[in-house]
């Protein structure tokens, strides 16, 4: 900006020619010179020889007085030489202040002496040219040399851009491969998500519910639009847990101990839309997102599991019960046919080797 700024001022400062009234005036210098030489010669009419003197010392006035010819009168040369051309004027106002008589008989003189002075001024109106050229050339000079250093800041500038879009797109194609990847990470998780036979419920450090699965749906009979944005505790802790989930969650927010979450599963009891009570077992892990800390809790409904179990438990009780049964009736058995089968034996025995008598 500041080499625009500067190219433009010096390019405003050589158009606007602001030594075209000086130049001027220094050949209006030498013009006049030469109308009052030449009414010199001519000789005839003194009132317009007199004025036409004026006129040029009024010139010269001018050029010694005005500011605009301060340059030219820093140059020492220039100044010599209107030194001299003041003296001369000097010389000549008495002739043309003298009478008429005076001045008609001195015209030849001053005829003569016009000649001595024609060449200083020349030299006048020549070096204002000489001058202000130069000055031109130096104008020119800088505006090349502002022009090559805006070239050159350009040039960086335009290199500097280049290298920016080359860097933008590498960053606008990672952030795309990126924002690739977390749509299909999301689209994965979504996926796990609704087709998890387990409930799963997302909410965020105040305990408020972002995400209700389908599972979590049909396990606690809510929709996820009804539910989401609501408290966790209200939807799915019994009344008689809810003081226990308040401060825990508090403990949580507080930074505290996290006494369930990633502990693995536990069993605990919920609360379905109706209000009624069943077992569940629950899983809690947390997660530190931009957003803050949320917790991401997956419930089974142990309802059928716990009935199934019961079931077992009493099939297993009633075939520990006859096996018992028939190891007792087996033990009864043995101790009761033992006795009789021991007076067979020894009455087979007095049989077989006692000789019989009457008796």
């Amino acid at each position: 900006m500041f080499l625009t700024w500067n190219v433009s001022r010096e390019i405003t400062a050589l158009g606007t020619a602001t030594s075209d009234n000086v130049e001027w005036s220094l050949s209006q210098t030498e013009v006049e010179y030469l109308e009052f030489a030449r009414r010199a010669h001519l000789g005839s009419d003194l009132t317009e020889l007199r004025r036409r003197f004026d006129v040029f010392y009024s010139r010269i006035n001018t050029v010694s007085d005005a500011q605009v010819f301060a340059v030219l009168r820093n140059d020492p040369e220039f100044t010599a030489t209107l030194a001299e051309v003041e003296d001369w004027l000097d010389q000549i106002v008495p002739i043309i202040d003298g009478t008429d008589v005076e001045l008609t008989a001195s015209i030849p003189t001053l005829a003569s002496k016009l000649e001595d002075i024609r060449t200083e001024v020349r030299v006048l109106s020549n070096s204002g040219l000489k001058l202000f050229a130069s000055k031109a050339d130096l104008q020119r000079q800088g505006i090349a040399q502002t022009m090559f250093e805006l070239a050159l800041a350009l040039a960086a500038l335009i290199s500097a851009l280049g290298l920016s879009v080359i860097y933008l797109i590498r960053l606008n194609r990672q952030v795309s491969e990126r924002e690739r990847a977390e749509r299909q990470t999301g689209a994965r998780m979504n996926t796990v998500i609704n087709t998890s036979l387990d409930g799963v419920i997302v909410s965020d450090n105040a305990g408020i519910i972002v995400e209700f699965s389908p599972a979590a749906e049909e396990i606690f009979k809510h929709r996820a639009a009804d539910v989401i944005g609501r408290e966790l505790g209200a939807i799915i802790v019994p009344d008689h847990l809810r003081g226990a989930h308040d401060a825990g969650m508090e403990r949580m927010r507080r930074g505290g101990a996290k006494h369930v979450v990633g502990k693995g599963r536990v069993r605990l009891e919920a609360k379905r839309s109706d209000g009624s009570i069943f077992p569940v077992e629950l899983a809690l892990q947390s997660a530190t997102t931009d957003d803050g800390d949320i917790y991401i809790a997956f419930l089974r409904d142990l309802t059928q599991q716990m009935a199934d179990e019961a079931e077992l438990v009493e099939a297993r009780d009633k075939a520990i019960a006859g096996e018992k049964s028939r190891a007792e009736f087996l033990a009864t058995m043995s101790h009761e046919i033992r006795t009789p089968l021991n007076g067979i034996l020894g009455h087979m025995s007095l049989l077989r080797d006692t000789t019989l008598t009457g008796k």
